[in-house]
């Protein structure tokens, strides 16, 4: 989704501004991965999943675009390079330890150790 999401929002978000996107994307992710929670369970197929994850997809292809817009709109022009990289940069740890800490959660939770 935000391979083809992506390119609208941004040509939107610079019509009309990156706020709304910045906004209506985490809400549409968060609806669509508790769509998802929602239906999951033991033996299901991919299809019952397919509508949750198409929202949550959409709602991450509005964040993208609208936080580099915004980013890049709020340093001087000779600063939009170092602002654009240090955006990417602070975004990979993030993921990283977001990712580490819900596994260290996830594998704590049926009673064993996380590693």
């Amino acid at each position: 989704m935000p391979m083809l999401g992506a390119p609208v929002v941004g040509t939107l978000a610079d019509r009309i501004g990156n706020r709304s996107f910045m906004a209506l994307g985490p809400a549409l992710q968060a609806g669509g991965l508790a769509r998802v929670a929602a239906v999951s369970g033991p033996g299901m197929g991919y299809g019952e999943l397919i509508g949750g994850l198409i929202v949550a997809g959409i709602g991450i292809s509005m964040c993208f675009p609208a936080v580099a817009g915004a980013v890049g709109a709020s340093v001087p022009q000779d600063d939009t390079g170092v602002a654009a990289g240090t955006n990417s940069v602070l975004c990979e740890p993030a993921g990283v330890f977001g990712v580490a800490i819900a596994a260290a959660y996830f594998v704590g939770a049926d009673g064993t150790k996380p590693l």
